[in-house]
């Protein structure tokens, strides 16, 4: 199996450090929030992102941002003043807020963004000299190993992306596959374990030597009930732990068949040059002799470039400056016209509307953030219910809604198939090592597996649930308890 040892892609964090700076106070002040580390809520997994990066940026940005919103809140408020005292001198302080406005929104911003962070001319290291520790951001040590995630939501994988489908299947291991012609069972079907599954599962995927393949084991935990695992939670005012060893991994993972902690095993197919995530997780346990497998598969695409989209900009300085003096005049000469004839309450209006409106968001943002974490530590100590996991991530939010691509699409089809079939015969050559009846996964279970997947024009279908017999009834009444879920736990 070919490794890929780093999944990190600095084109998403590229556009994402260019987003920071090019939209603006509230496009800032957006992401800032959206990778804020929250106290009492555990790591997050986020695919390919330099957060770190990220997060100094973020840091920097919205210091920038923060600046010249004061200084225009300013200019804006001196002309009202001024408004009562000297007309000229009002008109100054309008035209200065004016021009400051539009010189940085439609020029000072995307410069920044497509000198420092445009596909010919990445600036890592910019604005980022004296930068302070991001204290207000998502800290990642990239050297750990996630391996432990707590989810808060309804579908544990967090981190993944969308659920393109899922299946599973229940074999009776005590029916022999050795039958005597009056149908009696003629040798016993000898014994078999999980692990001895997983194998089995992990020789199969090498055998089909797939390209920018990984695989690891990773236990998730609802952020709801993890306080009831010391393993998982040893302080209940701290934050779940995110990485174990590979023993203590399986073993917590499948001590227990109805923990609200179980252990998958992950297997993981990066399209770098299209930004796409493909992830498969696989889980066996046994009650009695029987053994249920359950199977699902997720896509995370690319992340939004009609958000994020420094690259479709023009590179042209000559354009951006002539269309930031047409459209400054423009409005300075409005501006002035509405003076004139005695409006001039109507521009300063404007100008306060505009400037003040983007601070009284931030900080209207921070003050509720400071007055719900206030008192969390005081409830959680108390044992009121809390939940650990967070609901999604920021890659998964900023993610567009289709592949990259046509042949993205078709790789995934071709990935997600051959792990399919490598998992359904694996598992069915060691059924017959074993002397255990393996029909029904020879027969229906391929015979699904070979109906492939429905994708059209590069879009991304809606998820696929299917079970096979009995299961298949009970999986689509619960098609719609993940809203009801969330619901419930607010």
């Amino acid at each position: 199996m070919k490794i890929d040892p780093d999944a990190r892609d600095y084109r998403s964090t590229r556009l994402i450090c260019a987003k920071l700076y090019e939209g603006g106070l509230l496009a800032c002040s957006s992401i800032v929030d959206s990778i804020k580390k929250r106290p009492f809520v555990a790591r997050v997994p986020e695919f390919e992102l330099n957060m770190k990066l990220i997060g100094k940026h973020a840091e920097k940005a919205l210091q920038y941002h923060l600046t010249y919103a004061y200084i225009a809140a300013g200019l804006s408020f001196c002309a009202y003043l001024f408004n009562f005292i000297s007309s000229t001198i009002s008109a100054l302080f309008v035209v200065s807020a004016i021009i400051l406005i539009c010189v940085k929104s439609m020029y000072m911003d995307k410069n920044i963004a497509i000198n420092n962070f445009s596909k010919k001319s990445f600036n890592a290291g910019y604005n980022l000299s004296g930068v302070a520790a991001e204290h207000n951001v998502i800290e990642t040590d990239l050297n750990i190993k996630q391996n432990v995630i707590t989810f808060g939501g309804y579908y544990p994988f967090l981190g993944a992306g969308r659920r393109a489908r899922n299946w599973n299947f229940s074999i009776n291991s005590s029916k022999s596959s050795k039958k005597r012609d009056n149908d009696c069972v003629s040798d016993l079907p000898g014994k078999i374990s999980t692990d001895e599954l997983y194998t089995a599962v992990l020789n199969g995927i090498n055998e089909k030597d797939l390209p920018s393949i990984t695989q690891e084991y990773i236990l998730f935990a609802d952020g709801h009930e993890v306080d009831k695992s010391k393993k998982l939670l040893p302080n209940k005012v701290g934050e779940p732990i995110d990485n174990l060893d590979k023993d203590d991994l399986i073993q917590e993972g499948h001590s227990n068949i109805y923990n609200d902690w179980r252990t998958y095993f992950c297997l993981r197919y990066h399209d770098k040059l299209r930004s796409t995530l493909f992830s498969t997780f696989l889980r066996f346990s046994k009650v009695g002799e029987s053994i249920f497998a359950e199977c699902s598969f997720y896509i995370l695409p690319p992340i939004n470039e009609n958000r994020f989209n420094i690259d479709r900009l023009a590179l042209n300085d000559d354009f951006l400056i002539i269309k930031t003096g047409l459209v400054t005049l423009a409005s300075v000469v409005v501006a002035l016209i509405m003076i004139s004839n005695g409006l001039s309450l109507a521009p300063i209006f404007i100008l306060l509307i505009l400037t003040l409106y983007p601070l009284f968001v931030v900080f209207r943002g921070r003050i509720r953030e400071f007055s719900e974490n206030k008192d969390l530590k005081k409830k959680i100590e108390r044992g009121e219910p809390h939940n650990y996991g967070a609901i999604s991530t920021f890659r998964e939010l900023i993610a567009s809604s289709n592949y990259k691509n046509y042949f993205s699409a078709q790789d995934i089809i071709m990935v997600q198939n051959s792990i399919e079939q490598a998992i359904v015969y694996s598992v069915a050559d060691l059924l017959d090592s074993k002397g255990i009846d393996s029909s029904f996964l020879r027969k229906d279970m391929i015979a699904y597996v070979n109906q492939g997947i429905m994708m059209f024009g590069g879009t991304i279908e809606a998820e696929q649930v299917v079970g096979v017999g009995i299961a298949s009834k009970t999986l689509n009444q619960i098609k719609d308890l993940p809203q009801k879920y969330l619901e419930e736990r607010k």
